[in-house]
C-alpha cells in the first residue's frame, strides 16, 4: 500500500469506519498535484459489497497516471487528506479541496505550467454533506467560504474564461467510458435514497420548474454517433441541429427510440448524457 496521511504518517486507514478518503497525489520532481476522493467499498444496493482497489489506486486523471508509467510512482507521494463517514461527505469534501486550492487555475511558481493534474472539479456538480461532523463552527465557516467564493463576480471561477475552460473540460470527461460510468453511478446512487428522490420529485412538481425545465429540454450534453462510428459531444440539441442543417424533431425521434427513426443523414445514434438515471 502507498498510502499515508498527509498529518500523521503513523496513522493507519479505517475503511471499516469510513466510506473513503480525500487525496492529494505530488509529483515530486514537478511539484505537480492531484487531489481527488477514493472509495473504500464497491457499493451494491446500499451495502458494502466488496473491497474497493484503493490500496493499490492511482487516481483516474489520464495524465497523472502517464507520468506514473513514464518516471515511476516512487517518484509520487500518495497521501490522504481526511477520510469520511458518508459518500455525500467525500464528493463535498473532495470539491472543497479542489476549490480551496484553484486546481483548474494555478501554476507552479515561476512558470506558466499547471501545478494541478485536474481537469474539473468534482466532474463539474456541486454536492453539499447531509451529514454533520463533530466541528460544526468549522462546517459554518467552510460552508459561507464556498457561498462567498460563487457569489463574487470577481471570483476567479465566475471569468468568461473559466467558464470556457469548464465547459471544454466537461466535454472531454464526456468522452471518456470510465467517468461516465462513474457519474451515472453516481446519479443512481441519488436516485437510490428515498429523502433526495422526494425532494426531486416535490420541486418538479412546482409550476416554475416544469416551465425551466420544458426550455431547457434541449440542453445536453448529447452524444451524437455518426455512421462512420465518429462520435461527438453537444451542449445543445437545438443550436446544434440549426447550426449544422440537421433536423432536430427527426433527431428527438432517433434519441427516444420512435418506431422508425433509426436515421437522419449520416447520424444512427442520438443519446442524452444525463445525471438522472430515470430519464432516458
Amino acid at each position: 500500500m502507498h498510502w499515508t496521511f498527509r498529518d500523521d504518517k503513523t496513522k493507519i486507514p479505517q475503511p471499516d469506519e469510513y466510506f473513503g478518503f480525500v487525496y492529494v497525489i505530488s509529483n515530486k520532481l514537478t511539484t505537480k498535484q492531484y487531489i481527488g476522493c477514493k472509495q473504500y467499498w464497491q457499493m451494491r444496493k446500499k451495502k458494502k459489497h466488496k473491497p474497493s482497489n484503493w490500496r493499490v489506486y492511482t487516481s483516474s486523471s489520464k495524465y497523472l497516471n502517464e507520468d506514473i508509467d513514464k518516471i515511476g510512482k516512487r517518484r509520487f507521494k500518495f497521501e490522504i487528506i481526511q477520510e469520511y463517514k458518508t459518500k455525500r461527505g467525500l464528493l463535498y469534501y473532495e470539491q472543497y479541496y479542489q476549490m480551496k486550492y484553484h486546481v483548474l487555475t494555478a501554476v507552479i511558481e515561476g512558470t506558466d505550467e499547471p501545478a494541478y493534474y485536474n481537469m474539473n472539479i468534482g466532474g463539474v456538480r456541486f454536492y453539499c454533506p447531509l451529514e454533520v461532523y463533530e466541528d460544526s463552527e468549522r462546517n459554518k465557516k467552510i460552508s459561507e467560504s464556498t457561498k462567498a467564493t460563487w457569489a463574487d463576480p470577481n471570483s476567479v471561477y465566475n471569468t468568461p474564461e473559466h467558464r470556457k475552460k469548464i465547459s471544454a473540460s466537461s466535454k472531454a470527461n464526456w468522452d471518456d467510458p470510465e467517468y461516465r460510468k462513474k457519474q451515472i453511478e453516481d446519479a443512481k446512487a441519488s436516485w437510490a435514497d428515498p429523502e433526495y428522490r422526494k425532494k426531486q420529485m416535490k420541486a418538479r412538481d412546482d409550476p416554475e420548474f416544469r416551465k425551466k425545465m420544458s426550455a431547457s429540454r434541449s440542453e445536453g450534453p448529447y452524444r451524437i454517433t455518426f455512421d462512420t462510428g465518429r462520435e461527438i459531444i453537444i451542449d445543445s440539441l437545438a443550436r446544434w441541429t440549426r447550426e449544422n442543417g440537421y433536423d432536430q424533431p427527426i433527431l428527438s425521434k432517433i434519441l427516444h427510440k420512435k418506431r422508425g427513426y433509426t436515421k437522419h443523414k449520416d447520424i444512427v445514434k442520438v443519446e442524452r448524457l444525463t445525471d438522472d438515471p430515470n430519464e432516458e
